[in-house]
């Protein structure tokens, strides 16, 4: 089997190394390509970080002093060894889900804390939304952006096209909207949408079922061993 995967390239590395593992070989078609964005916000105070996704990581060393000693609240396990890689603990490890934050984060600090959110320019209003309604103080700080890359190599073209690609792999809404807006403009929407797809999510799977990919399935919780299970099973 040949799976598309259209991630950022650093992602599309890892998730072809898993893949190997299993005996699946992975088509890297990066559309998307992580930058710095904005500078670190100026703090005085500083009660915890959150991360919510390993790309933060490497820039956790740009905050303010204030923050160095705060404990670090990661979204899930592969942030963790992310943050850990770049000379950073997490205190928690949530469940892999921003809303597993938002539930554990109010039982180890109380309101009006300080938490600062490491994030990048295209992220989920949680756990952000919520921690503010339960009257935690919380500053954004959109570290990086992940700009989008403007069509594919010649090489996946030419893989689409002579259907020498099986399945493909969608873990967030933006590289699911990226991939459809691009294969249409390359006028690959019918090998495209005839391809097995693994959805990270609900939401994800509907933006392609809404595209007019008939062979969509969502994996049962949002990481990617789940996604790995749903390929391996159908």
């Amino acid at each position: 089997m040949r799976v598309l995967l259209t991630r950022a390239a650093e992602d599309c590395a890892r998730s072809a190394r898993f893949l190997r593992r299993l005996g699946i070989e992975a088509v890297c078609a990066p559309l998307i390509e992580t930058r710095p964005a904005d500078p670190p916000p100026p703090l005085a105070t500083c009660d915890g970080v959150i991360v919510t996704s390993a790309k933060a990581a490497p820039y956790l060393a740009q905050l303010p002093p204030v923050c160095r000693t705060a404990p670090v609240f990661a979204v899930g396990p592969r942030t963790a060894r992310a943050l850990a890689r770049h000379g950073f603990a997490a205190r928690h490890v949530g469940a892999g889900d921003a809303l597993s934050l938002l539930r554990d984060i109010p039982r180890l600090m109380s309101p009006p804390a300080h938490l600062v959110h490491v994030t990048g320019r295209d992220h989920k209003a949680e756990p952000a939304q919520g921690l503010r309604a339960l009257g935690f103080c919380l500053t954004l700080w959109e570290a990086y952006e992940a700009r989008a890359l403007l069509a594919f190599a010649q090489e996946i073209v030419t893989a689409l096209e002579a259907g020498e690609i099986h399945a493909a792999l969608h873990y967030s809404p933006r590289s699911a909207k990226l991939a459809l807006a691009r294969v249409g403009e390359a006028g690959l929407a019918e090998p495209f949408n005839g391809l097995r797809h693994v959805a990270i999510s609900l939401d994800v799977a509907m933006i392609l079922r809404q595209a007019g990919c008939p062979n969509v399935a969502a994996a049962s919780a949002p990481n990617e061993k789940a996604m790995f299970r749903v390929l391996l099973g159908m």
